[in-house]
């Protein structure tokens, strides 16, 4: 699956969810386009 030319809503919470979510950001920002909300 690819997700060059998607668009991706990340929804945080907190806790270890705002700790992963960076990880995680970084590792879609790659092949897809992101707006930070």
């Amino acid at each position: 699956m690819t997700l060059e030319g998607k668009k991706i809503l990340l929804g945080i919470c907190g806790g270890i969810a705002a700790y992963k979510s960076a990880d995680l950001a970084s590792r879609l920002k790659k092949p897809a386009q992101m707006f930070p909300l």
